[in-house]
């Protein structure tokens, strides 16, 4: 299951709901999910907005029901709550560039070191929005929001997890936060599609 994280208010970019920002004419969770679609996996995406256009193109949604308001983790402990499979890869919906190659090093380094999960890191910092979570950590994750803690990494440490890096890419790769970074995006990706 892929689980995209659609659930964020966007300050940065004028309050806009990222996902279905246009980009090239198609919404940018459409780029974020493209080359996922060989692999046929379920998606579902965590949105507290604007669920009605996510199931419009096609994509079953949750919102941030149990811990609303903090930040990614309210969506990851959604997606690890519905997710019919044992294990639940995050993909924030502004990762327009990734690659299923992320994902294949995270599921076989899960199973041969018997992990609880596997983040993307750029730099030496892991990014939680871009991981794969065992279907398990529902407990973890609910205790530790329930004892007001928010901050992702400090939850990633408790975990038996590893990092996968990707410093080699930029880091705008991984997630699309200022009109800067967005200006990128749209170049680039017309670069590719030309």
């Amino acid at each position: 299951t892929i689980g995209v994280l659609a659930g964020g208010r966007g300050e940065r970019l004028g309050g806009e709901d990222k996902g279905l920002l246009k980009i090239n004419g198609k919404p940018m969770i459409s780029y974020c999910l493209a080359p996922y679609q060989p692999q046929q996996l379920d998606v579902v995406v965590s949105a507290n907005r604007n669920q009605d256009n996510y199931s419009a193109l096609g994509y079953s949604t949750i919102s941030d029901g149990l811990y609303p308001q903090c930040g990614p983790l309210s969506g990851v402990i959604e997606l690890l709550n519905y997710s019919p499979t044992p294990w639940i890869a995050c993909l924030a919906t502004d990762a327009l560039f990734t690659s299923p190659n992320w994902l294949n090093l995270a599921f076989a380094r899960a199973q041969l070191n018997s992990l609880e999960a596997v983040v993307v890191s750029v730099d030496g910092i892991a990014n939680p929005t871009c991981g794969l979570y065992s279907r398990t950590l529902f407990s973890s994750l609910n205790s530790f929001l329930s004892s007001g803690r928010r901050a992702a990494q400090q939850w990633l440490k408790t975990l038996n997890h590893e990092t996968v890096d990707y410093s080699e890419n930029e880091p705008w790769i991984w997630s699309v936060n200022t009109p800067l970074e967005l200006k990128n995006a749209e170049h680039r990706l017309s670069a590719i599609n030309d």
